[in-house]
């Protein structure tokens, strides 16, 4: 949900820019949206969008923020929250929603707000080691078995097709 308000943050900002900085950020929205603490800091050599020069995934990323403000606010706020999500601390995430509630506008106000709303359970996803992924993976798959079948007469065909080709 940050993520999508971020990059459409991103996109309103780089139609407020000139074609210089419209382009890098048009170029380079995936280092933006990508978790700090896995840019790289090895310099390579860029082209013309930076006049040659040897700069990192890091330095690409401060040159992007640093051209409005309000985005580097909100690139902050946003890998703050990748951060507590990846390090699974609801404490220091309830503290972020908190404190950011009333500072942020538009976009990312609506986030925080979704997030302030489910922190019940966001703090469940976080606290506990429990997934539903795989029970939503074995339901996707019988919903392609009966999709590609388009139908069955018995159930008790259907199920047996389901546990011959989804369960094993």
């Amino acid at each position: 949900l940050i993520n999508r308000a971020f990059n459409k943050l991103r996109i309103i900002v780089m139609n407020k820019q000139d074609e210089r900085m419209y382009n890098k950020l048009k170029k380079y929205w995936k280092l933006l949206l990508k978790n700090s603490c896995e840019l790289s800091s090895n310099k390579e050599k860029r082209g013309k969008m930076f006049e040659y020069k040897y700069l990192s995934e890091e330095d690409i990323v401060k040159i992007l923020i640093s051209c409005d403000k309000e985005l580097e606010e909100t690139y902050e706020l946003y890998q703050s929250f990748l951060i507590t999500i990846k390090e699974r601390k609801f404490k220091k995430f309830k503290e972020i929603v908190e404190d950011n509630y009333h500072k942020f506008k538009n976009l990312i106000k609506t986030s925080i707000r979704t997030f302030k709303k489910y922190l019940e359970y966001i703090e469940n996803s976080l606290n506990y080691e429990y997934s539903n992924g795989r029970l939503e993976g074995i339901n996707r798959k019988i919903k392609v078995l009966k999709y590609i079948s388009y139908g069955y007469g018995s159930f008790v065909n259907f199920r047996k097709r389901i546990l011959i080709c989804a369960i094993i």
